[in-house]
């Protein structure tokens, strides 16, 4: 295997995914290779599209891989050339950015800013930072932010003289007339007192229905989709992936192309060249071998950790 095909845990290190790279996927058994155009277009097709926001348990980057966190409110310096897909596709949104100044009114206003800063001259890029609550948005309004706030509470009451008199009022506050004996302090023979009572549910149902303003909630991170590959963690997530791309048709396909070696002595064996086959197996005398504890191959060198005889006949088929 040449030095210029990544494994996929070299993956996350690179900070773009080129058509023209090679990965190596180990189903534990074989050593498969594919494009980086191939892995693209697989993981276009079976990953979440580019810009799906969703919400982890985890605040780690480790844990989410192929996003980026939306609760930091993150500048990245050359998010052009980190992760061009994404950038490319936040350009391709402008409703979805502000300028600097207006993200950072923003913030002063209401705490958070749900939109994106661009800057296609340096290729900076700043995430949104979300912090409070989300509502679903809809497509007259888009996405937009709304400071927090309750109804007013208005009311109107007349009180009509000294006399008995019925209140008129409106909203959260009403009148109450009770009927009052006469006396010097009063200054009057007979008549009525009227008092206020305020309610706020009387104005609008939303007053006591809760203790708080802020509802009963739970909080979870919020990230967004920024890379079209994630990183198989596990031998069974490895050949989870390989089936779809090989069953699928994305590799291979088909018939492999099978030659056969004779009359080779010694350990080396100088086969044709396989640096763009997607999977190459190696048998000797019918039985297949295991890669690198029976054999390594370099090029157009297959290189066998046992001698081989004249008598001996070499296989590869070539998918």
């Amino acid at each position: 295997m040449s030095d210029n095909i990544l494994t996929i845990s070299q993956l996350p290190s690179k900070t773009s995914l080129l058509d023209t790279d090679k990965i190596a996927i180990d189903d534990g058994v074989h050593t498969y290779k594919v494009t980086g155009a191939q892995l693209r277009e697989f993981l276009k097709i079976n990953s979440a599209p580019m810009g799906t926001v969703s919400f982890s348990q985890s605040s780690k980057t480790a844990d989410n891989p192929g996003r980026l966190p939306l609760f930091t409110g993150t500048t990245i310096p050359t998010a052009n050339a980190i992760y061009p897909d994404f950038f490319a596709w936040v350009q391709s949104h402008p409703e979805l950015c502000v300028s600097e100044e207006n993200y950072e009114e923003r913030l002063t206003q209401f705490g958070e800013c749900p939109f994106y800063v661009l800057n296609t001259t340096t290729g900076a890029l700043r995430l949104p930072l979300l912090k409070t609550f989300i509502k679903a948005a809809d497509t007259d309004d888009g996405i937009k932010q709304t400071a927090a706030g309750l109804p007013n509470i208005k009311s109107e009451p007349i009180v009509r003289g000294t006399g008995y008199g019925t209140g008129v009022e409106t909203g959260a506050v009403h009148t109450f007339n009770t009927p009052n004996v006469g006396g010097a302090e009063h200054n009057v023979g007979r008549g009525w007192d009227s008092s206020f009572q305020l309610d706020a549910s009387w104005s609008n149902p939303i007053y006591g229905n809760s203790d708080t303003v802020t509802p009963q909630h739970t909080t979870l991170y919020p990230w967004v989709s920024v890379i079209n590959y994630a990183v198989p963690a596990s031998v069974a997530q490895n050949q989870a992936l390989l089936d779809v791309l090989i069953n699928g048709g994305q590799i291979g396909g088909g018939a492999p192309t099978v030659t056969f070696y004779k009359n080779n002595t010694g350990t080396t064996v100088t086969i044709a060249d396989t640096s763009e086959a997607a999977l190459v197996k190696v048998y000797k005398n019918g039985l297949l071998l295991e890669p690198t504890e029976d054999y390594s191959i370099s090029g157009t060198t297959l290189t066998l950790t046992s001698a081989l005889i004249a008598s001996d006949k070499i296989t590869t088929e070539v998918f």
